[in-house]
């Protein structure tokens, strides 16, 4: 029996040691991509950015592909999954380098003729210790909507007082409430269920 013990010590010794490697290679890696996410860093451009589609990868992943145009020339960059074709965004980029861009995902674009309108939205979770991240629910028509993307750099310099577990307004394309945007400096006193 204690050699049993023993030797389920050193299986979950092992465990450990051969964990931390693994926990500091995702740490270095969430670090350099916070820290490349930060360009263009001169020369900035704006221009608005349309979803397109998706990019496919083997395991299931499919980034949304965002699409902007400079110079007559068309780039593509990819956000994240969660995103509805036709969704417009602001892009930031280098004017002689437009490969460096961000897509700025707290400011979507509603052209003339896409309607939009207003909904209360709660905040779930908002730059947490660990990951950075925006998502929040709300309803539109008694349907229930769920979002999340990852917030700009400096977020937390832009929106002091934005807090999980708050109401916020949110703004919703008429045609397809996926598409929407929780505007971190609108708290609202407003339940999730006063605007449906």
């Amino acid at each position: 029996m204690e050699r049993v013990k023993s030797f389920f010590e050193i299986i979950l010794y092992y465990l450990i040691i051969s964990a931390i490697p693994l926990f500091l290679i995702i740490s270095i890696s969430i670090s350099i991509y916070q820290y490349y996410s930060q360009v263009p860093r001169e020369n900035i451009k704006e221009t608005i950015g349309v979803v397109l589609g998706y990019e496919e990868y083997y395991k299931g992943s499919a980034p949304a592909k965002v699409y902007f145009q400079h110079n007559n020339k068309v780039y593509k960059t990819n956000i994240s999954e969660d995103f509805v074709c036709c969704e417009k965004f602001i892009v930031e980029y280098e004017q002689d380098n437009p490969k460096a861009n961000r897509v700025r995902l707290d400011k979507p674009v509603f052209l003339k003729g896409e309607d939009a309108s207003v909904t209360v939205g709660y905040l779930e979770t908002y730059n947490t210790n660990y990951f950075k991240i925006i998502s929040y629910t709300y309803y539109v028509d008694c349907v229930k909507y769920e979002k999340s993307y990852d917030p700009i750099v400096n977020s937390d310099l832009k929106y002091p007082n934005a807090k999980e577990g708050y109401n916020y307004i949110v703004k919703y394309w008429n045609f397809n409430p996926q598409r929407s945007v929780i505007l971190l400096d609108k708290k609202t006193d407003k339940s999730l269920y006063d605007i449906k």
